[in-house]
This record gives structure tokens, C-alpha cells and sequence, in this order.
């Protein structure tokens, strides 16, 4: 039985393309249906959490501005709130915004985004002073996803996103692993199965400081990224060589 878009609104119940569950409003939807993005959208703007695929895990995310989103974020996650959440934007140019990119240049943003990278910058005054409060420094991504860029582009603001599974426990590549939590979703996207075996996150780097780097987790494409970084002439923090005497 086919159902009116309007009823998702209205009576919690999900249009066409997407599977009505039985628990609370939750509805699952194809990535390949062409109002997905709209759909998460209009979910993530209204202060709703929603899981989706990314280049490499599936992840949980909500509107980065939104405080209270972010809240029942950390509930679902059942994460530390101490622990500092990323955020997710679409193109290069829109990180300046939330973070200070100074020390960077924009060749070198530029091959290493959109991809499997996650690049810790100092915040700007810009970000939502509730995300990561008392952390001086934000963790921003540009993952190489085309759904989701297509729906960053249709939000007037960063993603806060973790991956799709609680705390401490392994990360999904399938919306059926992380299906205890669809009850307490707004929007589960569908992408299929992710092709990541070894299930690695982004590879966390810090580019904060001028001329320097630190890794802050090994994840996928590690050795790409550090000959990129090697390239452009960056020397890893607390690797100096000692002068010779």
C-alpha cells in the first residue's frame, strides 16, 4: 500500500520507498531513491538524529548547531560526553567556517578531501559553543559519499557525526547491524553493504599547527594520506631530528 508523503509528517507513518516499522518513527529508505536526501534533510532540520552511509562505516549524525540534537546523539551513542564528536561538511570551501585553516594550505585540503580523512583543525568562534565545549579544536570530514554531499549541500550547516553502532562496540557496514538502534532514529538511509572487511574508520590526522603533523588514528588509505602529507613537506610532531652537537 502505497502511502501519501504528507502522512510522514502527520501520522509518523513513511512514504512509498521506504519500510514502515513496527517500533517508534522510524522509516528506511533506499539511497537510491531521488527524495532520500530531501527526506534527511527535512528530518535533520527539525532536530532529528539519522544514520547513513559514508565512504567508510555507516554513520549517526544530526544538525551540528542544533544542542539538543546533539544530546540525544550522545544518548543513543550512549558515549561519553566527554568525547569530542567530528563534523561533516561538503566542499573545502565551507571549512573555514567552523575551523581555522590557516595552517594549511588549500592544494593540500584539496588532495586530501573529499576522502577517507578526517583533519583536526583549531575551532573557530563560529561553532556551536554546546558541541565539544572546553575543546579547543574541532575534527572536520569531506567524506568522498555522493549522497552525502548531496544532502550536506541541502543543510545550512555542519553534520556532528559518529559511526552507527554504541560505544564500544564494532562499527557496521549494514543497516541490519546497528538495527536496535533504528527505534530511537528518525531516518535509517540505506546504502547496501559497505566494502571496508577490516571495518577502519577515517584516518585521523592534526594539522592544527604550521609545517607540522600528528596522527591521531591510523584508518583506512593511512599510507596515502602520510605520503600526501610527506609531499607537501610536513614533518610529524615530536619527530624532529636531533642536531648534531
Amino acid at each position: 500500500m502505497r502511502l501519501r508523503l504528507h502522512s510522514f509528517f502527520t501520522l509518523g507513518l513513511f512514504y512509498h520507498n521506504a519500510i514502515a516499522l513496527p517500533s517508534k518513527m522510524c522509516s528506511i529508505v533506499k539511497v537510491t531513491d531521488p527524495k532520500a536526501a530531501l527526506l534527511a534533510a527535512q528530518c535533520l532540520k527539525k532536530g532529528c538524529v539519522v544514520a547513513l552511509p559514508t565512504d567508510t562505516l555507516y554513520g549517526l549524525a544530526c544538525d551540528a548547531t542544533n544542542s539538543k540534537a546533539i544530546n540525544i546523539l550522545y544518548e543513543i551513542k550512549k558515549r561519553d560526553v566527554n568525547k569530542p564528536l567530528a563534523i561533516c561538511v561538503s566542499e573545502i570551501t565551507d571549512i573555514p567556517k567552523w575551523a581555522d585553516t590557516h595552517t594549511v594550505s588549500f592544494e593540500l585540503l584539496a588532495e586530501l578531501l573529499p576522502g577517507p580523512v578526517t583533519i583536526v583543525f583549531n575551532r573557530s568562534e563560529h561553532l556551536n559553543l554546546e558541541l565539544n565545549p572546553n575543546v579547543t579544536k574541532v575534527a572536520v570530514r569531506i567524506p568522498d559519499h555522493k549522497f552525502l554531499r548531496q544532502l550536506l549541500k541541502l543543510m545550512d550547516s555542519p553534520l556532528a557525526l559518529t559511526s552507527a553502532n554504541e560505544s564500544n562496540e564494532p562499527s557496521t557496514l549494514c543497516i541490519n547491524e546497528f538495527q536496535k538502534l533504528w527505534s530511537q532514529l528518525s531516518v535509517v538511509i540505506d546504502g547496501g553493504i559497505i566494502s571496508n572487511p577490516e571495518r577502519f574508520g577515517s584516518t585521523i590526522v592534526d594539522l592544527s599547527e604550521e609545517n607540522v603533523y600528528s596522527i591521531v588514528r591510523k584508518g583506512v588509505c593511512y599510507d596515502k594520506i602520510l605520503k600526501i602529507l610527506h609531499k607537501y613537506h610536513l614533518v610529524e610532531k615530536n619527530t624532529f631530528p636531533i642536531p648534531v652537537l
